[in-house]
């Protein structure tokens, strides 16, 4: 029964993720029209202007954050329709998602706001290694070792 259980709910969360990539991209896109900026496109231009002020390691941060965002909603979608080559995206995406600090269960991070800034920073950067470790984890589980396809 154990085995059941724990095999079904690593079943459930692979579209749960998928539904948290795809409830990110809605947030980002609706963030970025209600500021006035154009979604990606903004963003790469203002990254253009910060490699003159601050130099190329900015320019490839906003790149790897650029190919990170347009890879969100294809994992999203894959994830949804749980194919197993999704695996290896999120796989791919995970260390970037901590380096660029673009969570993957974001509505975490909003109370967050609530408390002072060394508070609030401390526990983002535990919040974010624990839920994309999870991430991780569950994806390995559900794909790896229960055979979902």
């Amino acid at each position: 029964m154990g085995n059941f259980v724990s095999a079904r709910i690593y079943t459930l969360l692979v579209p749960v993720w998928g539904a948290f990539d795809i409830l990110f991209v809605i947030w980002y896109v609706t963030t970025s029209l209600t500021e006035g900026r154009f979604p990606f496109y903004s963003d790469v231009a203002m990254a253009y202007q910060t490699v003159g002020s601050y130099g190329l390691s900015a320019g490839i941060a906003a790149l790897l954050s650029a190919m990170l965002y347009l890879t969100i909603p294809l994992s999203g979608v894959l994830l949804i329709l749980r194919r197993r080559a999704v695996k290896n995206i999120c796989y791919i995406q995970a260390p970037f998602r901590i380096a660029l600090f673009v969570p993957s269960i974001f509505i975490l991070f909003w109370p967050l706001k609530f408390f002072p800034h060394m508070v609030a920073l401390a526990l983002s950067g535990v919040l974010l290694l624990l839920t994309e470790g999870f991430k991780v984890v569950s994806l390995h589980c559900a794909f790896v070792r229960r055979g979902l396809s």
